[in-house]
């Protein structure tokens, strides 16, 4: 008999889950086949993008403790697509308008930067 515990949030090398209801079973077997763009890509100390891939806006997570950032959107050229100035932790970002493709977004405070990758498929 095989058994499966239902997760809040789980993280596994770097990747948040998003787990209302998915299981352990079913995220081994994302990993397994190579299908972890369709879970959530964690970034560097927080800074995350979700959902990922995205076809129509994602939610922007500053860092713990940043509240305001100039976030930078480059596509996978590395050509400056969009600069955003962030006034709160959480911030909603339209990528409609957005061409298919692999994009990273780019802040930082001080000496630290963050960056998260972002997926955009209509």
């Amino acid at each position: 008999m095989t058994t499966s515990t239902t997760f809040l949030v789980t993280r596994l090398e770097g990747y948040v889950f998003p787990a209302l209801g998915a299981t352990d079973t079913l995220m081994q077997t994302m990993m397994a086949q190579g299908r972890g763009d369709s879970l959530f890509k964690q970034s560097s100390k927080g800074f995350m993008v979700v959902p990922n891939p995205a076809s129509n806006e994602v939610k922007i997570i500053l860092p713990e403790g940043m509240l305001v950032a100039e976030v930078r959107l480059y596509d996978a050229t590395g050509r400056l697509r969009r600069t955003l100035t962030i006034r709160e932790r959480e911030h909603i970002f339209k990528v409609s308008d957005l061409p298919d493709g692999i994009y990273f977004l780019k802040t930082g405070v001080g000496d630290e930067a963050f960056q998260a990758k972002l997926v955009v498929r209509h």
